[in-house]
């Protein structure tokens, strides 16, 4: 079996650097699931955009190889911008395929760009075609609209919610199973879009439980006397950074702590967007007096600096207004990190609030502070939750196990008509 993954959006990379604009969640789902796809025997060609002069093939472990094909300029374009390029993209790929005599029995799309792309490969092919729309317009409008984050641009234009939207309808209309990440994602899909109820399935995304582990025994140099709160997101408003901000302003009132974010630095922001809301939040600290108190450290390029990351902090906090899964929760609880994850993630679904992890409305600063002060002054409680956090993810969402599912329940089944 050979399957066509489309991602054209973010640096698809074998390490990406997570953090820089378009690279966060999304784009580790794709190549780890193609990783996992790959040990167990399957061929995954991770297609994407070419530009930056990067390799055309990239490698990324047994039978799972990244592809990019050059479309539109040569210099990064953000994602509300790629769907233009698609058409284009579609063409060379299809040309490429033919010269390297390639073919697929599977497309799997990603994202309403990716999705779009495939819609069109699909009709030169006629295979079947996987969606995962990852997030949905529609949601996401109004999500957003309930309130106005810090550095925030004109929403509509931005992101292009009416044209995205309509383009999500066709998509799905068109495609042959389409994948959702929680219950509550397909739920809202249901709700908002007009789609055949038999092609919707719900698969939780999976761990790297090789990588995300818990250290044995402590870091070397470790500060052991200063704890810690950790967030990793990337600059934009639906991600709370500010949020994390507000609320960790009040936990610093209470108890000693420092906070440190994984994120893009301002050299590594180039959306409009990304500058705004960077500058934003970083004024709340200096208006917070918190500067000595939080880190930014950067984007981070290895999965196992970042797996010490999770392991070195007391408390991992996801803050996000708008977060269709939220990824680096599971990534945490993998760790051992003690979780505290808004109310609005659909990985609280994998969550028991007070046995494995704790959900919090992010609204509600003082309560989520208070709780995260209670977690801080309690080692007790902390080592009890990690242990349940990392047994949840090891027996559950290995990415192997998740691979295994979706090549017996969908690849291996075609369309589901």
């Amino acid at each position: 079996m050979r399957i066509c993954f489309l991602n054209p959006q973010g640096y698809v990379e074998k390490h990406p650097p997570l953090g820089k604009t378009d690279t966060g969640g999304q784009v580790v789902y794709v190549l780890e699931l193609a990783r996992a796809l790959g040990r167990q025997g399957v061929e995954v060609d991770v297609v994407t955009r070419r530009f930056g002069g990067k390799e055309q093939v990239e490698r990324l472990g047994p039978n799972a190889q990244i592809i990019r094909i050059p479309c539109g300029p040569d210099e990064f374009v953000v994602k509300e911008q790629l769907f233009e390029l698609m058409p284009e993209l579609v063409r060379r790929l299809y040309a490429y395929m033919r010269a390297n005599n390639i073919e697929y029995d599977a497309i799997h799309s990603h994202y309403w760009d990716g999705g779009y792309a495939g819609l069109l490969l699909q009709r030169r092919l006629g295979i079947p075609h996987i969606f995962t729309p990852h997030s949905l317009g529609k949601w996401k409008e109004l999500e957003m609209a309930q309130e106005r984050a810090p550095g925030e641009g004109q929403a509509d234009g931005m992101y292009r919610y009416q044209q995205r939207i309509m383009v999500e309808k066709r998509i799905m209309r068109s495609a042959d199973a389409i994948l959702m990440l929680s219950e509550r994602q397909r739920i809202k899909l249901i709700q908002h879009y007009s789609v055949d109820f038999s092609k919707i399935r719900v698969f939780y995304p999976g761990v790297d439980t090789r990588v995300f582990k818990p250290r044995k025994g402590p870091a070397p140099n470790a500060d052991t006397t200063t704890r810690s709160v950790l967030v990793v997101s990337r600059f934009v408003p639906a991600k709370g950074i500010d949020q994390a901000i507000d609320i960790f302003n009040l936990v610093a009132q209470q108890t000693d702590c420092h906070l440190n974010i994984v994120t893009a630095s301002q050299a590594d922001c180039f959306s409009e967007e990304e500058v705004s809301y960077g500058e934003a939040v970083q004024g709340r600290v200096r208006c917070y007096g918190l500067e000595d108190r939080v880190t930014f450290l950067g984007s981070v390029p290895q999965r196992k600096v970042l797996s010490e990351h999770y392991t070195d902090a007391d408390i991992y906090l996801l803050p996000s207004r708008y977060e269709p899964f939220g990824l680096t929760a599971l990534e945490a609880m993998a760790c051992g990190a003690v979780t505290v994850i808004s109310r609005v993630a659909g990985s609280r679904e994998l969550i028991i609030d007070g046995v494995n992890g704790y959900i919090a409305d992010m609204r509600d600063q003082q309560g989520t502070a208070d709780l995260i002060v209670a977690l801080l002054n309690n080692k007790r409680e902390r080592k009890r939750t990690s242990r349940n956090a990392e047994l949840t993810v090891q027996k559950h969402l290995a990415w192997d196990v998740i691979a295994g599912s979706l090549i017996a329940h969908v690849y291996a089944r075609g369309s589901h008509k």
